[in-house]
């Protein structure tokens, strides 16, 4: 864009002031949506934490149940051998 390649200072001047007088204006605007925003987020981050250990506590568990039967289906099969020899 020519408007700010062409280093007119009128045109920089120009913005700084624009974003001089916006600027307050901007941030009253948000700070009052910032907050509910915020809780927002903060609700949403609560749900995926507790969503996250409920699904680490079920896969745990599964996993628990599965090397249960792993050790149990090993102590077994280290127990034929010795009754086949009887």
């Amino acid at each position: 864009m020519k408007l700010f390649n062409g280093g007119n200072v009128t045109t920089g001047i120009a913005f700084g002031v624009g974003f001089m007088l916006l600027a307050p204006l901007a941030a009253r605007m948000l700070s009052g949506a910032g907050k509910p925003l915020l809780k927002e987020s903060v609700k949403g981050g609560l749900f995926l934490y507790d969503r996250g250990r409920t699904i680490w506590a079920e896969a745990r568990e599964t996993l628990d149940d599965v090397a249960a039967e792993a050790r149990s289906e090993l102590s077994q099969s280290k127990e034929l051998p010795a009754a086949a020899k009887k």
